[in-house]
């Protein structure tokens, strides 16, 4: 995950979250969580974030059903 933080905001801050599935592929899938400051609405993070499902016991990676 990559955080990027667009403005300050401290312990106690009620925040809203939207993500949004920005891509998705055989084997992996992106998302773009945006976060506000609630009261305000104030852009204050993005985060992108990739998944993937995996095959635990081969420990690779296997395409979405």
């Amino acid at each position: 995950m990559r955080l990027t933080h667009h403005d300050a905001y401290v312990a106690g801050d009620l925040v809203e979250q939207l993500s949004v599935l920005i891509g998705a592929g055989e084997r992996t899938i992106t998302f773009r969580h945006y976060q506000f400051e609630a009261r305000s609405g104030r852009l204050v993070a993005i985060g992108d974030c990739g998944g993937l499902a995996m095959d635990l016991s081969a420990r690779k990676a296997v395409r979405f059903p």
